[in-house]
């Protein structure tokens, strides 16, 4: 039985403009991106730059980038992410960077004080709002506070035949069932226990 999850096969009608812009897209370029992003919120409605929040969104960030692989080829997140130089390494769309996405880091940070600013400091290369929600600054413009984490994922779905669906799409598409497991063992709304609810959509 073939399980189809690609959308545009499923709810767009095949004689339509976007329709027939996708296949020529398809069939033109070698591939396309696939998009997952995880809003994340503290349980209790606070801060969500506060250190045990924060420690708790990087588990998922690592759970995803380190330790998930699918079951068939053992391929893991550096074979899947979408990367303009394949030289480079595997980039991600959050504000974990200023702590190397190292639970020491950030714990060093939240002992000195300056998990605020070190994630401000990021301002310079992208604006808060496109990885935190519901941001607060005082009346100097320092960060204060806010309601959402924001992570972002791209996977590339790079073509790698000729026919209608590339032979590794497969395992894109288990690697992002992947994270979408792993992203709700880490966030249950259920269990009180959890430091963070979370929304997850992918496109």
């Amino acid at each position: 039985m073939h399980l189809e999850t690609e959308s545009f096969l499923l709810f767009v009608p095949t004689t339509s403009v976007a329709y027939l812009n996708w296949e020529y897209q398809k069939a033109t370029f070698e591939g396309g991106i696939r998009y997952v992003v995880m809003s994340l919120v503290p349980k209790d409605g606070g801060d969500v730059l506060r250190y045990e929040v924060l420690s708790e969104i990087l588990k998922v960030h690592n759970e995803i980038t380190q330790n998930l692989t699918t079951s068939e080829n053992m391929r893991n997140f550096t074979n899947y992410c979408n990367r303009f130089d394949p030289l480079q390494p595997c980039q991600f769309d959050n504000f974990l960077a200023p702590f190397g996405y190292d639970e020491d880091m950030l714990a060093a940070a939240n002992d000195a004080g300056i998990i605020r600013p070190s994630i401000q400091s990021l301002e310079a290369y992208a604006p808060l709002v496109s990885g935190l929600g519901s941001v607060e600054l005082d009346d100097s413009g320092a960060l204060v506070s806010a309601k959402v984490f924001r992570l972002a994922y791209t996977l590339d779905e790079k073509r790698t035949d000729l026919g209608d669906r590339p032979k590794d799409f497969d395992g894109v598409l288990e690697f992002e069932k992947g994270m979408c497991v792993c992203f709700s063992a880490h966030i249950q709304i259920s269990q009180k226990e959890k430091a963070i609810y979370g929304a997850l959509s992918k496109f």
